[in-house]
């Protein structure tokens, strides 16, 4: 990761309360609002059923998504010690969505030293 998005992430993250974990449903999670310029982390519900994760309360009841595992950092090369899921909603180019402003601050750092 390079600096400039390290300290977009970092200065959110060292507020964030780690020991207040509302249940075992809640993960942390980034969200990337759509008006805002920076993404922040939050406890997201998210209940287990049937395998798969309930995320509805994001995406929408409707929408189409897509979800990408992530669980090897191929930079270190080294595996994750958990597992980190990423969704989306597969038809934002078409369903009218605006751009969103905290995901191309995150897009528009420039690619430098690695921070682990």
């Amino acid at each position: 990761m390079d600096w400039p998005t390290h300290n977009l992430l970092c200065a959110n993250f060292s507020s964030f309360k780690m020991s207040i974990r509302p249940t075992k449903q809640h993960y942390r999670a980034i969200l990337f609002p759509v008006d805002e310029a920076t993404p922040e982390f939050f406890w997201l519900h998210c209940p287990c059923v049937d395998g798969g994760y309930q995320i509805e309360e994001i995406l929408g009841l409707d929408a189409v998504r897509t979800e990408v595992p992530i669980q090897f950092n191929s930079i270190l090369s080294r595996r994750l010690a958990n597992t980190i899921l990423f969704c989306y909603r597969k038809d934002f180019f078409i369903d009218g969505s605006k751009p969103n402003q905290s995901v191309a601050s995150v897009a528009a750092t420039k690619s430098g030293q690695l921070y682990d």
